[in-house]
Order: structure tokens, then sequence, then C-alpha cells
């Protein structure tokens, strides 16, 4: 019997997406036929511990800039995200002594909630720098999802180190949106697009 490629194992919690159909009717457009199209049915997307494929999530969410035209909709979804919706990669970050360990214990427990990315920490003496990459070719809509992931590890520092805490930059691997206003109101700090990582 064939082994399963390793790409189709790959999965994401539903944490970060249970506000997708909500977003999705705010911006005029039903979700059923889009998450259908895809492959989903909406009541999958109710549970934030559900797993689902992570090719596939990444296939809806083209689906998704691709109905509604809003090319940041990944920061928008990021930024209704809340760290419990990495499950217990979250609720770990909570229980943490200090920042540090914080963020130590996110990059090694991701793989409970995400196994289509990596995330990880570099730690100097003047900055420390947290980057989630991702690791599969056929990922679509990478985009979106590095977006996305941006904006939830914001939301995670602002968690951990008071609202009023600010990135010194954020750097996405992505082109340049023709609109920056969504990303300069979010993260109201120095931005690179075109980056070579998502940090």
């Amino acid at each position: 019997m064939d082994s399963v490629p390793v790409a189709s194992e790959k999965t994401v919690r539903v944490g970060p997406f249970v506000n997708l159909a909500r977003l999705m009717r705010s911006l005029g457009c039903a979700p059923e036929p889009v998450f259908e199209a895809t492959g989903f049915h909406i009541s999958e997307f109710a549970d934030p511990d559900h797993r689902i494929n992570f090719l596939q999530a990444s296939q809806l969410l083209k689906r998704c800039v691709e109905i509604t035209g809003c090319d940041h909709l990944g920061v928008i979804l990021g930024e209704q995200s809340c760290p419990s919706h990495l499950g217990i990669a979250g609720f770990i970050l909570k229980t943490a002594p200090t920042v540090e360990v914080a963020l130590q214990s996110l990059v090694h427990n991701l793989d409970l909630h995400d196994t289509g990315g990596i995330a990880s920490l570099d730690v100097g003496p003047d900055f420390t720098s947290l980057k989630y990459s991702l690791h599969l070719p056929e990922t679509v809509a990478r985009e979106q999802i590095y977006d996305l992931s941006a904006a939830m590890m914001y939301q995670i520092l602002r968690m951990i180190c008071g609202k009023n805490w600010r990135a010194s930059s954020i750097s996405i691997e992505r082109r340049k949106p023709g609109d920056i206003a969504p990303y300069r109101r979010f993260f109201a700090t120095q931005l690179y697009f075109d980056a070579t990582e998502s940090a």
C-alpha cells in the first residue's frame, strides 16, 4: 500500500478561522458556497479545537479573497483572533513566568495547533524576533497566511506585554498591498513588505 504524502497529513486547528464566516458576511458575501466549494461544511468551523487539512484551509482562504476582493482579509482575521484560538499552545502562554519563556513555549508547542508552518525565536542583546514560516510548497494564499500569522503574533505579544506594547518593526513575506492603511492601523509600527521572512 502506498504511503500518504506528508503534505496531506499537515493540519491546523480551526481556532483562527472561527470568525471567517462572520467576516465573509460583513464583507457582503455568503460564506456557505465558498466553504462548500473548497470541500468544507460551515459547521466544521464552530469548534475551535476541530482540526482541518492545512492545504485545504489555504485553498479556502484563497477563495475567500477572490470572492470578497479583500486583499487584507488575513489581517482582519488575525485582528479578531485571541491567544485562546491557539488551544493548548495559547493556554501555556498565559502561565509562563517571563515573556521569553512564553515565546519559547509558543515555538516549542506550535505543532499542537499548526503543523503546516514553523515558528522560531531569535533572542539577542538588543532585540527579539518572533518568526513564522511556511514549509509546504503546495500552500496557496501564502500572503493571507503570513498576514494572519503576523496579526496573531502581534495579538499574543500584546497579551503578554500589555495593550500599549508596540513592536519596533514588522516584516511580512508578501508583496506590498495596494492599500496598506489596514496594516498601519493595526500594527502601528514600521512595516516592511516584500520581506524574505515574516517576523
